[in-house]
């Protein structure tokens, strides 16, 4: 079992990405780069495959958790070699993917083959090819295991699709009659997933018959897309048994996004299934996206790619699962062709043209002291759980929350806000003792904002109300629209100011004044 680090999106307010560790894989100089690089997480080999006949897999020495600078700074990089009898791979190493469970590697490279390596019985520092399916004239675009590990699927550019057992025995083959330009495999009924040349997407069953189409549903929304885009990767997020949090396995919410279809320019489609019908659309305008990849716990997205002006300035964003933003890393003089994480989710491994870096994964924790007590809140399975920690007596306590949104502190209070109830729960302490208020609230919360007045004034923002409370007391409430996206208190705090930006930028005549509107209210 690994352990993985206890956040999500709704745990921490950012995250930042920090490049610790370069090391050198290898290439000449103009003289190719690397095409992937995936880690395993369960062994923590990381595989990484290039041009000139390259292909390595990497081993670090550091604990999974352990993010401490020192330990970064002092790893080491032993390299597990490839048996040279058995290397027939020539030209470029195009793509590569870990099956677990059964501790394998398989390659694809320019040549047409494909080759499944398996480390060795007598020597752990050795992987050996276990089979290699031969050449062809066609190039192998797509190769992905199943959710259990037991069969591999290899479709060509040509159209035809190979299954194999994974110890080589041919399942079945078919030609799908148009060029194949990716690969993936559902974890949900089997189902085999392959973006076409042309841009389509479509699903067979695991014999090979055809099930549904997926749409595009960018099409419908920007002109640019209506021509075929080249797909980078599709990842269809699956929970795995040997990464836990706290012995316990990840949980994921129904309405979470865990399928990605991702574009080389500029877009992606986040998909809850390959029925859903209203996905996530991120649009990356100015990116020529080169890799992504799910964190083992489905919540994150991590997406990279260059510069569309300039080709050595690359960018990392990590989205959420639902399409939010959380982080943005700008690498300069640096050209990433692709990401993967570790089993953690505490460190990504990047792989630029000739080099492969480590960075540590630092999070913004949301949390706050009240008095003597240190409170903040961790995942457990499909709740949280938020922990009370006395920092004088040691004494540790927690209290588990359903459907659990954020929490917000402010002076001696803290609010705990909940996605599908309409209470807002205040909390504090009094003679050492945690008071919760309840109050019943309009819509879903989609923003809040403490007003650090002498009062402890907070405004809630749902979706069609504006409330605002002081001392845990309800002050006001007023009917509003989406549109606002801003708020202040006036000095004396009697006035509240609203900003109603869309109303300026859909009609043009507005005078940007008319962006303010106050609320007035008695104290």
């Amino acid at each position: 079992m690994t352990s993985m680090a206890k956040y999500d999106e709704r745990t921490v307010s950012k995250i930042y990405v920090e490049v610790q560790k370069k090391i050198s894989y290898g290439l000449e100089v103009n003289k190719g780069q690397i095409h992937f690089i995936t880690w395993n997480h369960i062994s923590d080999h990381i595989a990484v495959g290039g041009d000139s006949n390259a292909m390595k897999i990497l081993r670090f020495n550091f604990k999974p958790m352990d993010t401490s600078q020192k330990n970064a700074l002092q790893i080491n990089q032993p390299i597990i070699t490839l048996d040279d009898k058995d290397r027939v791979i020539r030209g470029s190493i195009m793509n590569g993917t870990w099956n677990e469970e059964y501790e394998r590697v398989a390659t694809s490279d320019s040549c047409g083959r494909v080759t499944i390596w398996k480390i060795s019985k007598h020597d752990a520092k050795c992987y050996r090819k276990l089979m290699l399916c031969p050449a062809t004239s066609a190039l192998a675009t797509g190769v992905a295991w199943s959710s259990e590990g037991n069969k591999i699927v290899i479709a060509y550019s040509n159209g035809v699709v190979d299954v194999y057992t994974c110890e080589g025995n041919l399942v079945w083959t078919k030609n799908m009659g148009t060029s194949i330009a990716i690969c993936e495999w559902s974890p949900v009924n089997e189902m085999l997933i392959f973006g076409m040349a042309d841009g389509r997407i479509r699903v067979y069953d695991e014999h090979g018959e055809f099930e549904t189409d997926i749409q595009r549903y960018i099409d419908e929304e920007c002109e640019y897309f209506r021509v075929p885009d080249e797909i980078v990767c599709m990842k269809y997020w699956r929970p795995r048994q040997s990464i836990t949090v706290d012995s316990e396995e990840i949980h994921c919410p129904e309405d979470r996004p865990r399928f990605a279809i991702v574009y080389r320019r500029l877009a992606i489609q986040l998909m809850r299934s390959i029925y859903d019908q209203d996905p996530v659309i991120i649009r990356l305008p100015g990116l020529k996206i080169t890799g992504a990849e799910w964190s083992p716990n489905g919540v994150f997205l991590a997406v990279c790619g260059v510069n569309t002006d300039n080709f050595q300035h690359s960018i990392i964003h990590i989205f959420t699962a639902y399409g939010e933003l959380f982080c943005t890393s700008h690498q300069l003089s640096m050209h990433i062709c692709d990401l993967t994480w570790q089993a953690s989710s505490l460190r990504l491994a990047i792989a630029t043209e000739r080099k492969v870096f480590i960075a540590e994964i630092r999070l913004d924790y949301k949390y706050g002291t009240i008095g003597d007590v240190f409170v903040y809140c961790i995942p457990y399975g499909d709740k949280h759980k938020i922990k009370f920690f006395n920092l004088k007596s040691g004494e540790l306590k927690d209290k588990t929350v359903s459907n659990f949104e954020s929490i917000v502190f402010a002076k001696d209070n803290f609010v705990v806000i909940t996605k599908t109830d309409y209470f807002m729960h205040f909390y504090k302490f009094h003679k050492n003792q945690l008071q919760e208020i309840h109050f019943q609230r309009n819509g879903d919360v989609w923003d809040y904002q403490w007003h650090q007045t002498e009062h402890n004034r907070i405004a809630i923002k749902t979706r069609t109300n504006l409330s605002c409370f002081e001392d845990m007391k309800l002050l006001m409430g007023t009917t509003t629209n989406r549109n606002i996206v801003s708020y202040k208190d006036s000095v004396d705090g009697s006035v509240i100011t609203t900003v109603h930006i869309n109303e300026v930028i859909l009609n043009p005549e507005m005078s940007p004044k008319e962006m303010f509107k106050t609320i007035e209210f008695d104290r």
